[in-house]
């Protein structure tokens, strides 16, 4: 997988070293081994989690890819991400089993405390009993991380996925098909999927007109903290020794909390009105 640009990198938030996937995409077969009759040239807006999905299942079945990315230079924001069985078996069924045991974090059960006094108030278990259910298991997971192994497995094809970064698309030919760049070059191809997230310019183009997102006066604050720097207070201790999810549940407010990255990592998300105190 090729890319375009040689600038210096935007701070980002790195992925582990563990969280590696290469060659996984070489060694798996989708689609029963079935190939496209036809093979298409593929433009995939967007390098993102949905971008780097597509054009790996694409590359599979055998059609040419190319990914337009307006970033300088690959890498993932975000803290912690819930991947449940619907998603984390297709993942395992592309080869990403090994890598999400090594990273990921399979949590017991998600519990629900009250949020004057920290009474519990529920609990389901999930860990062992939920992969037996639904014949795959629930996940927490860094979001750099899972995009890390996605970036693997495409570039595990190199010679059907291109990336291009610096490259920011600013119309689209419908008829043609093509995309035209911020640089005036023309990138004509069979068909273009957008995957450019929700300040998505492709999505302007196919309803004809501005579509912003509609402010719902929520808000969400999301944070990071090592779990070594909460391991020695007895109070956040327990939240270390048994990997679940924990929310605190409030008038118009509530907490999420549960560990990623094996366990190193606490992900704590905090939501409320805009505003809220």
């Amino acid at each position: 997988m090729s890319s375009s640009t040689t600038r210096p990198k935007p701070p980002m938030v790195a992925a582990d070293g563990a969280a590696r996937a290469e060659g996984a995409a070489k060694n798996t077969v989708l689609y029963n081994g079935r190939q496209a009759l036809l093979s298409l040239h593929i433009v995939v807006v967007g390098c993102g989690l949905g971008g780097l999905a597509a054009a790996h299942t694409l590359a599979k079945a055998g059609h040419k890819v190319t990914i337009l990315e307006d970033a300088l230079a690959i890498g993932e924001v975000g803290a912690g991400i819930q991947v449940s069985p619907n998603l984390s078996r297709l993942l395992v069924r592309w080869g990403l089993g090994e890598a999400l045991e090594k990273i990921a974090v399979l949590p017991d059960g998600i519990e629900f405390r009250r949020w004057e006094n920290g009474e519990k108030i529920g609990y389901t278990e999930w860990g062992p009993k939920y992969t037996e259910e639904y014949e795959a298991p629930y996940y927490h997971i860094h979001r750099a991380d899972f995009h890390r192994l996605l970036y693997d497995l495409c570039l595990a094809l190199p010679d059907r996925i291109t990336l291009r970064l610096n490259s920011r698309v600013t119309s689209v030919d419908a008829a043609a098909p093509s995309c035209r760049l911020a640089s005036g070059e023309v990138i004509k191809c069979d068909v273009v999927l957008g995957a450019d997230g929700v300040k998505s310019t492709l999505r302007e183009h196919i309803v004809g007109h501005a579509d912003r997102a509609t402010p719902t006066g929520d808000a969400a604050y999301r944070a990071t903290i090592p779990t070594s720097k909460m391991i020695g207070d007895p109070d956040l201790k327990e939240l270390i020794d048994y990997p679940r999810m924990v929310g605190w549940l409030g008038p118009e407010k509530h907490i999420m909390t549960y560990c990623i990255v094996s366990d190193s990592i606490k992900n704590c998300s905090l939501f409320g009105k805009y505003g809220f105190r």
